[in-house]
């Protein structure tokens, strides 16, 4: 059996076309005299689709709504449950197992324990502060000294030891917002 060399392929196809892949492209099937055809059509079909009332966007509730204001209902909306999960001895969310990635949430009871806007209840309201500073303490005590966390599944098994980046966004937000707050060994573990 014989396998053709580089060279007798070079000589047989020529040599511009084996520099790169993407050169058959303009030399081989998808030549560009098949490629303009297809360009047409979907520019067509693209211009007929915008234009016919079959085929336009049908009105939306979503064209009307504030995103502003939906994220404020929604976070709002999300308090309550957040408490529920809160265990106040450990600092930890989630009451059907922990995982580090709980403690997420307290950069939302921060948001919503400083913003001043007058549909946000939760303003100034001390239940949201405590749960998101012991929040905090709580990964304080989950990290080694490299910063890492064991990352357990909500079920008790180990992933091993990662960087929670997530996490320590969420921690580093809300030691943003409550920074003023933070008093003593608090605020020396947290910085």
């Amino acid at each position: 059996m014989h396998i053709p060399s580089r060279t007798s392929l070079t000589q047989q196809v020529g040599a511009s076309r084996l520099e790169t892949p993407c050169q058959g492209l303009r030399h081989g099937v998808a030549s560009s005299k098949r490629f303009v055809p297809v360009v047409l059509v979907v520019a067509v079909w693209l211009c007929v689709a915008g234009t016919s009332p079959g085929l336009a966007k049908k009105e939306s509730h979503l064209d009307n709504l504030n995103p502003k204001d939906f994220y404020l209902e929604q976070l709002l909306k999300g308090v309550p449950p957040t408490l529920k999960s809160f265990i106040e001895e450990t600092g930890r969310f989630g009451q059907n197992g922990w995982t580090v990635d709980s403690q997420e949430v307290i950069y939302p009871l921060a948001y919503l324990y400083t913003l001043k806007d007058p549909r946000n209840s939760f303003s100034g309201d001390k239940t949201l502060l405590n749960a998101a500073l012991k929040g905090g303490d709580a990964i304080c005590d989950a990290q080694y000294a490299d910063g890492t966390v064991e990352f357990v599944q909500s079920d008790g098994s180990s992933w091993g030891r990662i960087y929670p980046h997530e996490t320590l966004l969420a921690w580093l937000e809300t030691y943003d917002l409550l920074k003023d707050l933070l008093e003593g060994d608090r605020k020396t573990r947290w910085e």
